[in-house]
């Protein structure tokens, strides 16, 4: 039998060490031993009951629910316990009292989660649409500053903030590789900007110029090309779904809630051949052409490659009421889809616009 002895006594190069090594049984990963790690010194709550309780919570908050683990819970903790430099290291819990911080707040930590992904679930997110799921960490933040409960996710008395707060996560979730990299520098500055302004409203102005300063370097500013781009999405852009998602949230908390939307193209691709409409299949590849589909739809009998006004025709009342909220509406035949697609561009850029909070 091969060893070698390791002689460091790094608690998290030992544990990555484990998680890499450790095969048999329960598969165990650094994260699980840096929770457990993490919670030792917890002295009345049940650790591994608490974070698993919380994590089911949160992603309950989605009909179709979202994916937070542990370590984004984790990650959250130390942000939420002002600690200068939250990388997920396990000393970081163990020195200064943290982990026995973290039970100390636990339910309002708990509760601060929870109404962060209501806030999310909320825009007409879920786990199938929110890709960068650190933008949950600058809303439990606020959630926690501002003691707010879950009814926060809904209640009108509320709506003009949480427009600021929706306008935050469209402009981080729909920039390209936002929330991938090195995002320390972007939680910190949304820390301090919230400590500092957002002690009644979320400070979505002061974000946006915190963001832009060269020590951050992840700007949330709103022009006319990122507003032209985003108008223009592909079919095949990971943005396109949780755009379509945040501009239609009709879809997920209307009167008939829809789950497992699939996105589609309104004037089938089928009846654009690159031979004989070239100019034409490439639009019909763009946002002006997309639109959620209720799964019903979307099976034997359903849309398929027929026209959208002779499909839309066939459909329930209520059914139709929620595509034309897409204002997938006064459609016309074949000929026509040029003019639809012009017309609706000017009505999605109206809600983009809208959504950004320009």
């Amino acid at each position: 039998m091969h060893f070698d002895i390791e002689e460091s006594g790094d608690l998290d190069r030992v544990l990555n060490i484990f998680g890499r090594t450790n095969g048999e049984g329960t598969r165990l990963t650094s994260v699980d031993l840096l929770v457990s790690t993490a919670t030792a010194k917890w002295t009345t709550l049940n650790a591994r009951a608490e974070v698993t309780n919380l994590r089911k919570s949160m992603n309950s908050q989605s009909s179709e629910p979202f994916r937070f683990t542990d370590d984004r819970i984790m990650k959250a903790g130390l942000v939420l316990l002002d600690v200068p430099a939250p990388k997920l290291r396990v000393e970081l819990f163990l020195h200064g009292n943290k982990a026995k911080a973290l039970e100390d707040m636990w339910p309002e930590f708990s509760r601060s989660m929870i109404t962060a992904a209501a806030m999310l679930a909320s825009f007409g997110l879920s786990g199938t649409s929110l890709a960068g799921e650190n933008v949950i960490i600058p809303l439990a933040f606020y959630a926690h500053h501002r003691n707010l409960q879950p009814t926060y996710a809904t209640a009108h008395v509320h709506e003009a903030d949480r427009r600021r707060v929706r306008a935050f996560v469209a402009r981080t979730l729909l920039q390209r590789r936002y929330w991938t990299g090195a995002v320390d520098p972007v939680l910190l500055a949304a820390r301090r900007v919230i400590k500092n302004h957002g002690q009644k409203a979320f400070p979505l102005s002061e974000l946006e110029k915190a963001l832009k300063k060269e020590a951050v370097a992840k700007p949330i500013d709103v022009t006319e090309q990122f507003i032209d781009e985003l108008c223009l999405l592909r079919f095949g852009d990971r943005r396109t779904y949780p755009l379509l998602r945040m501009l239609f949230p009709h879809m997920t908390h209307g009167v008939m809630p829809v789950t497992g939307l699939h996105k589609d193209h309104i004037f089938p691709k089928s009846k654009f051949t690159a031979h004989n409409f070239a100019n034409l299949a490439q639009a019909a590849e763009l946002l002006p052409n997309l639109q959620l589909l209720r799964p019903e739809d979307n099976g034997p009998g359903g849309k398929g490659n027929r026209l959208p006004k002779e499909w839309l025709a066939s459909l329930s009342q209520t059914a139709r009421s929620q595509y034309a909220a897409q204002d997938v509406k006064h459609l016309p035949d074949f000929v026509g889809c040029e003019a639809f697609w012009d017309k609706r561009k000017d009505s999605l850029r109206t809600r983009i616009e809208g959504l950004l909070q320009m």
